[in-house]
Order: structure tokens, then sequence, then C-alpha cells
């Protein structure tokens, strides 16, 4: 087992291991049947807590597991004697005004114009797709683009592939 003191430190989040309390909660994963333990769970709050896990796990030559929503039914998102970086906590949107973008990564209830004026002049070209491919909205957790209406958007004024891509 390793000892995680350095990483401990290093964290923005939180660093689960065996002897927390909440270690058992933290390392199910919704199918049951998985029951992996590993050496420590990093809850990470932060791009530097990522590296900071990264680092440890790649000195160590430690497994990596990395889990999103711990949905996958395989049971990737934990690992046996190896660490466990949770992104799960990175629930955020990050503006950068000096290149005037948005970072994605969790676009839940702040409303369409928070997800148009995130996904900017993509959003066009990406509700055409959206209204070519899955017209239902069944997929309707990527940042909930909504498909296009037929009579707003035409494939000659939105291509689906540019040029450059």
């Amino acid at each position: 087992m390793s000892d995680f003191g350095d990483l401990k430190s290093a964290l923005s989040g939180r660093l689960i291991e065996p002897q927390d309390s909440e270690y058992e909660r933290a390392r199910r994963v919704w199918n049951g049947i998985i029951d992996r333990r590993p050496a420590a769970i990093a809850r990470c709050a932060t791009v530097g807590d990522v590296i900071a896990c990264i680092e440890t796990a790649w000195a160590g030559r430690l497994t990596v597991a990395i889990r999103g929503g711990g949905h996958n039914i395989a049971g990737n998102a934990v690992c046996d004697g190896g660490l466990v970086i949770d992104l799960s906590p990175m629930k955020q949107i990050v503006v950068d005004p000096p290149a005037t973008g948005v970072y994605v990564n969790y676009l839940g209830g702040e409303g369409d114009q928070r997800v148009r004026d995130a996904y900017g002049p993509n959003l066009a070209r990406l509700s055409e797709i959206k209204r070519r491919y899955d017209p239902e909205n069944f997929f309707r957790m990527n940042q909930n683009i909504q498909p296009a209406a037929p009579e707003n958007l035409t494939e000659a004024r939105v291509p689906l592939l540019r040029a450059d891509s």
C-alpha cells in the first residue's frame, strides 16, 4: 500500500482511504456485483487535484481508475489496490474572458441561454446534427443540445462537416 500523505496535503478535494468512515460508500458503484477495494479515492475539486493524482499514481506505479458517474457496467470506475480519481465533484463552468470561451464540464439548470453562450457559433451545427440523428432527444444528457426544428435550420445553411474538421 502506498503512502498518500503528500497527495492528501496537495488536494483541494478529499482523499478517502480504507480507514475513513465514508470509504465503503465511496468505493461502491451502481453495479453491486463489482466489489473492488482501491488503496485511495481522490475526490478531485480542481484540475490541479487531477494533475496531483496522476503524478502520484505515476510515481508510485499505481493502477488508476477514473470515475465520472460510476455507471460503467463493467465497474471501470473503481480498481483494486490502486487510486480512484473521482471527477464527480467537478461539476462546474469556467468562463475564460480573455479567450471568450466557456469550459463546459457540467451544465445543469443554468438555462437555455447559458447553453447557447457555452456552445457559441457551434450550437447551430450541433443542433442540426442532433435533429438528424437524435430527433427524439434520447441522448439528452450531452449538455442538452436541443434538436433543431427543421424549419429553423437547413443543410445548406448549416453544414454538418466543415472543411477544417
